[in-house]
């Protein structure tokens, strides 16, 4: 597109500059360290989930590294913090100092992936063929995300002379070649957050230059649209990301922020919208303030100080990121969300003192909107309780190589062939119900939406009831009970209406620091302490026919069991055992896990009919005795004995 560069200039200079858009999920430029940091990125070059880039400066190695960390060095994610800081610290010399290392670096990608397609038209561009070319150069949110990041240079070196026009047409030429690449619905990826991210980058784009550049203002309506369409289609009506991830949801759920404060969003429906994410958020958050692993997300501790606390408007979301600096502290309570088929309970046991890190706590994720970020782990929990994780969630380990299409792995919706990665997307890495030991499939499925039946306080007890249909035929029916500080129950009931035989396995995944061993039927599981109390745990399967299998701890052959992701490209042991039944009736499962050396059933007066509608489980631990009555779909009635 033609256009005068010498007055395009002018009209620029003649207006005040926007600061660079916060679309990122930590705005770090508040924080008193923020020059150190910037001088270390500098200095040390730029790491990402253990990937390092030993410089920012040409010639960057853009073909060096795989997937995550690749798509992020296209995106220039690592000028974020620089272009901040050039405009946003008050020492010139700072300032000019970061900016000229973000335009290097900017200009070297555009002299290798830009150049040779600066005279193409667009329109006559194939998303698959610049992919098989370019790699990430041009991925779909590799370009929303570089967008706005390339506006703010051109912004920037337009209103300095020291660089010439023949510099400043070509970043233009660039940011219309982005402009018109997004705009086209081939590399639109509207099913997933890229699309988010991908209007997102555009708006901020094209909103930068809408004053002074016609060309801007069809840019701002096309990425408006599809904001707002986005948002409706990615979170569920009570307000959640539909990628199964709470770490996508905070991701996402910044990004909205930063785009709030920056005024790219401003209408009041959003707005408030924002607010109730931010509510889910503060749920999804455990009382060790790290953030809840399910799905495609890592372990992130969340407090973040005051300062930056309070761009949330939720106050108990401050007071949990804050770490109390800031809002109030989360008070007893069940979340219920029916939409988005996520249960959480943060509940205190009589003897503790009410703050946030002493609740008993209890997620979990009955959610399967569709294939993105979805793990097989449809109705797992984890489960927290007397300051420590007890069952835990794998978590995401990394996005590492790719599985054939048309393979096996392939078809159940494994979309990486790390066997690593595999291992924490498979069932049988999660608290859940493996049949016939296979992962629950993912792929050329219909997603069940969500299965949360109920979820409330009943008695003190959080209570949990879900519902799913498996491979068809198979229903299944899973309660859960938590007393804070005594005991979990869990319940499970499986039936395959066709009448075939299946070998089912509740699985069960205890904490890195738990030392856990079996004897007969009996699991004990024991914490040494190491800032709190020691602690032990006695389990017991309360149904007769189901066998208990082994303790297994740091299993490779023959094949991985008993690992998490203790962070991005790292798994460590953890042990793990299974309840085990084969039958073409109805499967039954009934798992009590409390805290204490004692455990005695009453067998006497513990029973189930056989669709598990109804029972009850009498019993004596530490604590004395406790019965629980059974009457689906009546929530659990919890008395003591």
């Amino acid at each position: 597109m033609n256009c005068d560069i010498s007055s395009f200039r002018v009209l620029v200079g003649l207006r005040p500059q926007v600061t660079f858009d916060e679309l990122d999920t930590t705005p770090s430029h508040i924080s008193s360290n923020f020059p150190a940091t910037l001088d270390s990125l500098l200095k040390n070059g730029w790491v990402q989930h253990g990937d390092h880039l030993k410089s920012l400066a040409p010639p960057v190695p853009w073909g060096q590294f795989q997937h995550s960390f690749s798509h992020s060095l296209h995106a220039w994610a690592p000028l974020s913090l620089l272009l901040k800081g050039s405009c946003s610290l008050a020492d010139p010399e700072r300032r000019a100092r970061y900016f000229s290392a973000s335009f290097l670096y900017a200009w070297d990608w555009l002299r290798t992936f830009q150049a040779p397609v600066i005279d193409l038209d667009p329109a006559q561009l194939s998303a698959e063929d610049m992919r098989a070319k370019y790699g990430f150069a041009w991925y779909d949110m590799t370009i929303g995300q570089r967008i706005y990041r390339l506006a703010f240079i051109l912004d920037t070196v337009c209103r300095d002379t020291t660089y010439s026009d023949e510099i400043v047409e070509f970043l233009y030429r660039s940011l219309q070649f982005h402009h018109r690449v997004l705009a086209m619905d081939e590399f639109f990826n509207a099913h997933s957050n890229h699309g988010l991210y991908q209007a997102l980058g555009q708006l901020a784009a094209a909103k930068r230059f809408e004053a002074v550049d016609p060309s801007a203002k069809a840019f701002v309506e096309l990425a408006s649209v599809r904001l707002s369409d986005l948002i409706s289609a990615h979170y569920t009506g009570d307000n959640v990301h539909k990628e199964h991830s709470p770490g996508y949801h905070y991701m996402v759920l910044g990004s909205l922020i930063g785009a709030q404060q920056t005024g790219l969003i401003s209408q009041h429906s959003l707005v408030e919208r924002i607010r109730a994410m931010e509510e889910a958020l503060a749920w999804m958050i455990k009382p060790n303030m790290n953030i809840v692993p399910f799905g495609d997300t890592d372990p992130r501790d969340m407090r973040c100080g005051a300062v930056l606390s309070n761009r949330f408007k939720n106050h108990t979301l401050q007071a949990l990121m804050s770490g109390g600096a800031v809002g109030v502290n989360p008070g007893a309570g069940i979340a219920a969300y029916y939409e988005a088929g996520y249960a959480f309970a943060r509940l205190f046991a009589p003897e503790v003192q009410q703050r946030p890190e002493n609740a008993s706590y209890l997620a979990q994720i009955a959610a399967f909107h569709s294939r993105v970020h979805k793990q097989a782990d449809h109705l797992s929990f984890v489960w927290y309780d007397k300051n420590r994780d007890i069952l835990i969630d794998p978590g995401r380990y990394a996005y590492a190589g790719r599985t054939e299409p048309g393979s096996d792995l392939f078809k159940q919706g494994f979309w990486y062939s790390d066997p690593k990665r595999i291992y924490c997307e498979s069932t049988r890495a999660h608290n859940t119900v493996e049949v016939d030991g296979q992962s629950f499939p993912r792929a050329k499925v219909k997603p069940f939406g969500s299965a949360l039946v109920y979820a409330g306080e009943e008695e003190g007890c959080a209570v949990t009831h879900c519902k799913a249909t498996y491979f068809r035929s198979i229903s299944h029916h899973r309660h859960l009970i938590m007393e804070p500080g005594r005991f979990l129950l869990v319940l499970d009931w499986l039936y395959d209406r066709t009448g075939k035989v299946h070998d089912y396995r509740q699985l069960f995944h205890f904490a890195d620091k738990w030392e856990v061993s079996s004897e007969g039927s009996a699991i004990s599981a024991h914490h040494q302490g190491g800032g709190v109390a020691p602690l032990d745990i006695r389990v017991r399967s309360l149904i007769a026919d189901a066998v208990v299998g082994p303790v297994v701890r740091g299993q490779e052959k023959p094949e991985l069991l008993g690992w998490l992701s203790d962070k991005a490209n790292s798994l460590i042991p953890t042990s793990c055992f299974h309840i085990h039944t084969r039958t073409s009736e109805p499967a039954r499962f009934a798992t009590l896990f409390v805290f204490g050396r004692t455990l005695e059933i009453d067998q006497g007066r513990t029973r189930f009919n056989c669709n598990m509608t109804v029972g009850q489980v009498t019993w004596t631990d530490d604590y004395g005795s406790r019965c629980i009555k059974i009457q689906r779909p009546k929530p659990a009635e919890v008395v003591s004995a």
